[in-house]
């Protein structure tokens, strides 16, 4: 199939060349088992896109794209992408209403749009139909939404050719082979799931959803799945168990060729505990923030050495350039780098070709090493986290919780309140304030949080007193 790489999004160009190439090919396979053909997935599409053209939907314009549910989801974005408009990932049925009507008012967003096939689809305008931004200098591919230190999200716009970028590095990681099939295991709105969408498709490979039991079960879904290719957050490298089905797994039962993971530092414990269960697959960590389209750096892992607590990130991708200061505060230029923050429906300026990171690094001889952060930002199942936001949500929610502070401790997200002993958290009403993936996965009395000498909350003497108190077993 021919498309203009200019009309169409970077995704759906990859996705229309593979169409021509592996028509017959299962493009995508759901949890259920069922597959779709390239062919069959191209035909929906087309389909679906005249649907959106009636509805106003057009080269440029931004839309709320529904994925609560992400197969559908998935195809919705090739939907979009593929009449040249700009996919704008979100849940629109869980979502916390206040944080999308930010969405629509820093996008400029036209419509909302929920993938259903024909009769089951539903796109709705928002606010008339205003005409599509001018984007002389760029084309858009695709707008993620990151957490804002002032409460706000941030609207990260991603470029056609950023994305070309990232293409051209996955040329470089990862060679071609036919019948290579892909996890799923990202919602949507977190960009490391377009990762998995352009692994699968350039090439000609099927993206595999996990099925309801799989969702949390990495044996069961690598083994059950054949699945030749991984990529993850490093946390659920914690779900494996150490019994017989890990063993099995190591043992010769798995197809797995190469496990990638992204998102948060990667333990040198779980690389171990990785290696002991899949010792013949490669294993890569990648390392970028979604300003830099995905990933930017990393490191292919043939040795651990186990007295450092995380495995290095490596080294840059072709074209990306790198700098520390003398804190050792990591910053990120180069193709991939996006275009400025989109604010009131426009693209911000950001004003130098750098772009701030806010990790600290150091060298390593195998490139680069993460440290940790300049501030408070937390990572968790590899979402960015600002502890404020998420205080701030719990604290309305639930005013009787007293104090209350946000640590990460083992890949959990944990409020740490002084509320009384018999105190009830409504996680309803926090998650009417909160998107889900900042709701804290334990709400953890205390009597007092620790303070430093400004009468200040004191974060890392909180993250302290979580270890050596044994708040969390």
């Amino acid at each position: 199939m021919t498309h203009s790489p200019e009309d169409v999004g970077a995704t759906f160009a990859a996705f229309a060349e593979a169409v021509s190439e592996n028509p017959t090919g299962a493009a995508v396979e759901f949890g259920n088992r069922k597959s779709l053909t390239y062919a069959e997935v191209y035909r929906l599409v087309q389909e679906e896109a005249t649907l959106l053209r009636a509805a106003g939907v057009r080269q440029g314009s931004r839309v709320l794209l529904d994925v609560a549910n992400r197969s559908r989801g998935v195809l919705g974005y090739l939907t979009l992408q593929s009449v040249g408009a700009v996919p704008v990932p979100a849940d629109l049925t869980r979502g916390v209403q206040d944080r999308i009507d930010s969405m629509i008012q820093d996008t400029g967003a036209s419509h909302r749009y929920s993938f259903g096939q024909g009769t089951e689809s539903s796109i709705a305008a928002i606010q008339g139909l205003p005409e599509p931004p001018s984007e002389s200098e760029f084309a858009l591919d695709y707008v993620l939404f990151t957490s804002g230190t002032t409460g706000r999200p941030k609207g990260v716009p991603i470029s056609r050719d950023n994305v070309r970028a990232y293409v051209a590095a996955l040329s470089h990681l990862y060679p071609e082979r036919s019948g290579a099939r892909v996890s799923a295991t990202f919602d949507l709105t977190f960009d490391l799931s377009v990762h998995d969408m352009l692994l699968a498709w350039t090439r000609r490979a099927t993206l595999v959803f996990p099925g309801v039991r799989e969702v949390n079960d990495p044996v069961r879904y690598i083994t059950r799945r054949q699945l030749t290719h991984w990529f993850s957050v490093p946390s659920m490298i914690r779900l494996l168990p150490s019994g017989p089905p890990a063993r099995n797994l190591e043992a010769g039962g798995s197809s797995l060729e190469i496990a990638m993971f992204c998102g948060e530092a990667l333990r040198t414990g779980d690389a171990l505990a990785w290696r002991g269960i899949v010792p013949a697959s490669r294993l890569l960590n990648l390392y970028g923030p979604t300003e830099m389209t995905i990933s930017c750096i990393s490191h292919e892992v043939t040795t651990i050495d186990t007295s450092r607590p995380t495995i290095p990130i490596g080294r840059p991708y072709p074209g990306v350039e790198v700098s520390l200061d003398e804190r050792g505060a990591l910053s990120t230029a180069g193709p991939q780098r996006f275009p400025g923050y989109l604010r009131d429906g426009t693209v911000q300026d950001p004003g130098s070709v750098w772009y701030e990171t806010g990790d600290l690094v150091r060298h390593h001889p195998a490139g680069l090493e993460f440290v940790g952060r300049a501030d408070d930002q937390l990572k968790v199942r590899g979402f960015r986290i600002e502890p404020l936001d998420v205080e701030h949500g719990v604290s309305v929610a639930c005013p009787h919780l007293g104090g209350v502070v946000v640590v990460e401790r083992d890949g959990e997200l944990l409020a740490l309140h002084t509320g009384g002993a018999d105190t009830r958290i409504d996680r309803a009403a926090v998650g009417e304030h909160l998107p889900s993936y900042m709701i804290p996965d334990r709400f953890v009395r205390v009597e007092a949080l620790p303070m430093n000498g400004n009468g200040k909350v004191d974060r890392a003497a909180a993250s302290r007193m979580v270890e050596k108190q044994g708040l969390v077993t």
